[in-house]
């Protein structure tokens, strides 16, 4: 491999890999800050990786390219192999994901929560998955904080700013 390209080196080594997975395996690579440092709004003006992508990956092999929202990989994501997801905060599935992880915190841990404030804290968490374990994670400690978000739901810290507002707000 020290001879060869290092598009065809990576691709051996996938090769390798995918050889050595069982049946139904996978091998999933991140590959995270492309859009950071190359293209149009990266550090660097040349494009990512040139030539080293392979265009069909060896069986059980998944790579993951991620992306800031916005148009920023759309020059390396060929639409013909890549599948392009949005995580958006404030996506409907990510959304219903929250609301499906409060309502079985809620029924696991016997919180008495009602459905109207479940889907307030799935608003107030502004599509941040993080928040939503933190708003129940600190909260079962403080019960009564809890209870009086439920009494007025304005009292919700807003997202991840918000929660951060309050812990920096209870630290002083």
């Amino acid at each position: 491999e020290a001879r060869m390209t290092p598009g065809a080196a990576l691709f051996s080594t996938l090769q390798r890999v995918s050889g050595s997975l069982r049946e139904g395996q996978k091998e999933v690579i991140y590959l995270d800050g492309l859009d950071e440092a190359f293209g149009p709004t990266g550090r660097f003006p040349q494009v990512a990786l040139p030539g080293l992508l392979p265009r069909h990956l060896p069986e059980g092999i998944v790579m993951v390219l991620t992306s800031r929202p916005g148009e920023h990989l759309h020059w390396l994501a060929d639409p013909t192999v890549c599948t392009t997801r949005d995580f958006a905060p404030t996506g409907q599935d990510n959304l219903e994901d929250i609301r499906t992880y409060l309502r079985q915190q809620n029924h696991t841990r016997r919180l008495g929560l009602d459905e109207c404030f479940l889907d307030r804290l799935v608003e107030a968490s502004e599509g941040y998955f993080a928040v939503a374990v933190l708003y129940l994670r600190d909260r079962l400690e403080l019960q009564e904080e809890l209870q009086a978000w439920q009494h007025d739901p304005a009292r919700i810290p807003q997202g991840l700013t918000g929660w951060l507002t309050t812990q920096w707000e209870r630290l002083l």
